[in-house]
């Protein structure tokens, strides 16, 4: 798995996986890239997000109804030749966080962190993905990526949240536009708010 500045990519011969977790409890989803010239076929029924030994369907049920009224679930995600499917709706891990070794009173001279190896890491989670290139059972690929916690840091939210203002081009004129904006943002990281002040992530 190698990261970029927009994303974490894993690869094999037949596609790309990518992932971006920044978000509010982590962005568990992913899109697979389909880099034959055939189609790629993603089997639902057998991906899953596993956190902490807790394995979750990776996309929450899809069904469909018939014009008899029969509700069938969707198993298979067909990716054309070249082209890209987002797959996955769960957070990574929307809790709050709490140890004794990391304080609850952050402020912005001193934010607080504590730091894991992935021995001693609270929170390890899986992507387990199963593809294949036809969509026949027993020639399925396995792709599991592993992932774990290597730190918290717990911000005051004022440090963590500012709003930046861009010049933006419309029209020949020039516009000051006022939005949010994550100083700290980065592919392998999310965040949670508690309190009415504090971030950690």
């Amino acid at each position: 798995m190698r990261q970029t500045a927009d994303k974490l990519v894993y690869e094999d011969a037949n596609c790309f996986i990518e992932y971006d977790f920044w978000a509010q409890g982590g962005n568990a989803a992913f899109t697979v890239t389909n880099k034959t010239d055939k189609d790629l076929f993603v089997h639902k029924n057998r991906c899953f997000l596993v956190v902490n030994g807790h394995a979750k369907d990776c996309d929450k049920t899809s069904e469909y109804v018939l014009s008899n009224g029969t509700a069938l679930t969707e198993q298979l995600v067909v990716i054309p030749p070249g082209s890209y499917k987002l797959i996955g709706e769960y957070s990574i891990f929307d809790q709050v966080f709490t140890s004794c070794d990391l304080s609850d009173k952050p402020t912005r001279r001193r934010p607080a962190k504590i730091v894991f190896t992935e021995e001693t890491s609270p929170i390890h989670f899986t992507n387990v993905i199963t593809y294949s290139l036809n969509e026949d059972e027993g020639a399925e690929t396995r792709v599991y990526n592993d992932f774990y916690i290597s730190d918290f840091s717990n911000y005051p939210k004022s440090q963590f949240i500012s709003t930046r203002s861009e010049t933006t081009d419309c029209s020949g004129a020039t516009k000051i536009v006022y939005q949010p904006y994550y100083p700290l943002r980065a592919v392998n990281k999310f965040w949670n708010i508690y309190g009415q002040q504090k971030v950690l992530f």
